[in-house]
């Protein structure tokens, strides 16, 4: 199959005046997720994130539902995908993507271990890596991050982030000291690179460590440490038990190319912004309700494990009274924050709302967008990994980002 252009999202793209019955029904959605009963009206809530001394703080009412300005739209650009039984255009687990100063993209594939790069146009240019420990080699690559010219790849198993440039030349591998890697890296410049790490404290909690590490590996800044909900367990009778991780997710962050640092904990709507150098930008927080932990939310969790455990007890579970406010951060090829909001499993409406900032924390948009989050962002485009509805085979995409707003 070749790379399709100029493609815009079936039955999705529709314009931001007026409003037809399918928007409607969103708005409809959108009002009971997130803001239940509207009859109290919303108050800011106290910080749960540390706020930093000399952050300027900042505060905004809440957007609202029936009064957002619009709609932001992702419109297929290009489509990278299976030609046949080639197969450098088949991807097996791909984990993330990627896109260098030249708009080169690279697909990381955890289940071949390898990146697959590709021209702007989409042809296939070279593959980085194989399977094994040596130089350059990977085994389970789980994250992939560029900025200008510069390709890291987060590699799980060999503990260690592996460096490469535009061209494929391998630059060498980091040993990753502390013994753990994880997930998530963002590359900020000149070789450093954010990524966040768990850390338990002596009462039994956890935080998160949004942390800068220099090319070499050593950590150069720590930015914020952010509370980490507690996972669920489900007791099995008779012994043992289910452990879900955090059903309230996870504390977020995100990084622009030119060194901005995001935060939130997630919990509730606020953020956090540093510049490159760790220094406190402001702190921003939002008036919006959190949505209640219901007997719905814990049947769909605990209805599938009933499937392989009949006898889990799920009355005595120590569920999460709330679900967070912020499920995501993302920077856009302009610089832009997008917040995301939370959605339990399974219940996120076609139309998300969204809220966008400027590096210096104005709002500049509160609407809704068609799409939630992205792997990499360049310019005018976002790209991102889904899994093709009508084959089922994984596909690269690349999103004209349309903002309906002045920067």
């Amino acid at each position: 199959m070749s790379p399709r252009r100029g493609r815009s999202l079936p039955l999705r793209r529709r314009p931001c005046g007026g409003m037809n019955a399918v928007m409607k029904r969103t708005i409809c959605l959108l009002a009971v997720l997130i803001s239940g009963a509207c009859a109290e009206p919303l108050e800011l809530a106290d910080w749960t994130i540390p706020v930093p001394e000399g952050a300027r703080i900042i505060e905004y009412d809440d957007p609202g539902i029936e009064d957002r300005d619009g709609r932001i739209e992702l419109v297929e650009d290009l489509v990278v995908g299976p030609r046949g039984e080639d197969p450098n255009y088949l991807f097996f687990r791909p984990q993330g993507v990627a896109v260098d100063g030249g708009g080169r993209m690279y697909v990381l594939e955890m289940g071949s271990n390898r990146v697959q790069v590709f021209s702007p146009e989409g042809e296939y240019l070279r593959t980085l890596g194989q399977q094994g420990q040596g130089p350059g080699e990977l085994q389970m690559p789980i994250a992939i991050t560029a900025s200008g010219d510069r390709i890291v790849v987060s590699d799980w198993r060999n503990l260690r982030l592996s460096h490469w440039d535009a061209e494929g030349i391998h630059l060498g591998d980091v040993p990753m000291a502390s013994g753990r890697l994880e997930q998530t890296i963002v590359l900020t410049g000149a070789g450093s690179y954010v990524s966040a790490r768990g850390r338990r404290l002596e009462d039994g909690s956890g935080v998160i460590d949004v942390t800068l590490f220099s090319a070499e590996g050593t950590e150069t800044v720590r930015y914020a440490s952010l509370p980490e909900p507690n996972p669920v367990r489900i007791e099995i009778p008779g012994g043992g038990g289910v452990v879900i991780p955090a059903l309230a997710g996870s504390p977020a962050f995100t990084a622009s190319p030119s060194g901005e640092v995001y935060a939130t904990a997630g919990q509730e709507y606020q953020v956090l912004a540093f510049d490159a150098s760790g220094s406190p930008r402001w702190a921003l927080r939002a008036a919006r309700r959190r949505q209640a932990f219901t007997d719905e939310h814990k049947s769909t969790v605990v209805a599938p494990l009933r499937e392989r455990f009949p006898e889990l007890n799920a009355s005595e579970a120590e569920w999460p009274a709330f679900l967070n406010t912020i499920a995501g951060l993302s920077v856009d090829g302009h610089g832009h924050l997008y917040t995301f909001p939370y959605f339990f499993r399974g219940m996120a409406p076609d139309e998300s709302p969204v809220e966008v900032y400027s590096p210096e924390g104005e709002r500049l948009f509160a609407g809704t967008i068609n799409e939630r989050a992205w792997s990499a962002a360049s310019g005018d485009y976002v790209y991102s990994l889904r899994t093709n509805e009508q084959t089922d085979e994984a596909e690269l995409v690349r999103y004209r980002l349309i903002e309906p707003f002045d920067p």
